[in-house]
């Protein structure tokens, strides 16, 4: 049997909040929350290859479920490619995460021609 939570003493805020451990078959059935991760913002400025794949690491380690990552990712969007966005979605639609990957590189990626490791191929 656990303990109750103690009521704040004197050496303790009364608005500072007072956490127990949770009990062994809520920590099971918890989904982890990663507070230090931070989901990174894209402005439209650079190849969203390095945003795009993070977002997949924090997707990852956060557990996102298929249908809100593009939401998620939608969010962290500002200037030019929220504005990108917006107009995307009111042409198609939301689309899923694996086509805003596509149209995502497609828009604000280099351009096939500057892409060298084609030339070299």
């Amino acid at each position: 049997m656990q303990p109750l939570p103690q009521a704040p003493t004197a050496h303790m805020s009364a608005a500072a909040p007072y956490h127990t451990s949770p009990s062994p078959e809520w920590e099971g059935n918890a989904v982890p929350r990663y507070h230090k991760l931070t989901f990174p913002v894209y402005e439209g400025a650079e190849d969203p290859l390095g945003w795009l794949n993070t977002c997949e690491q924090f997707f990852r380690g956060q557990r996102t479920r298929e249908a809100d990552k593009v939401w998620l990712a939608s969010y962290h969007l500002k200037g030019v490619a929220q504005q990108w966005f917006l107009v995307l979605e009111s042409d198609i639609g939301r689309p899923s995460w694996p086509e805003f990957r596509r149209y995502c590189q497609e828009h604000f990626g280099p351009a096939r021609s500057t892409n060298h490791l084609s030339e070299l191929a």
